[in-house]
């Protein structure tokens, strides 16, 4: 599929997708005929939406160069280390502290008592 046509689909689902979220809040606050008539609407647009989407299950490759590979990945720790827990320590499990110091490891320090 050449890109031109993806972006269309793409364009034409988040359009059907916002109709769709539209008239389920207007059907929200309308009573009797209107509110049949703005559900009917919304299902009309969510098929719609649903038919720009076959199945959902295709893949998506994203190509990172260096640069942005880095980028993205101190943007994503910054973002996992603000939700870090303490108690809990969502992110410490899984990325340890760099280097690594266990317990009891002293740093090296020089005769004058500076870390070497």
């Amino acid at each position: 599929m050449n890109p031109d046509r993806l972006f269309d689909l793409a364009a034409e689902f988040a359009h059907a997708t916002g109709n769709a979220e539209r008239f389920h809040a207007r059907a929200a606050v309308a009573t009797g005929d209107d509110r049949a008539a703005h559900e009917k609407a919304a299902s009309r647009w969510e098929a719609i939406a649903a038919r720009r989407t076959p199945d959902g299950t295709r893949t998506v490759r994203v190509r990172y160069t260096p640069a942005q590979a880095t980028a993205a990945a101190v943007a994503l720790i910054a973002c996992a280390a603000i939700t870090d827990d303490p108690d809990g320590s969502t992110l410490a499990s899984i990325l340890p502290a760099f280097p690594p110091n266990p317990p009891g490891d002293e740093p090296v320090t020089t005769d004058e008592g500076r870390p070497a």
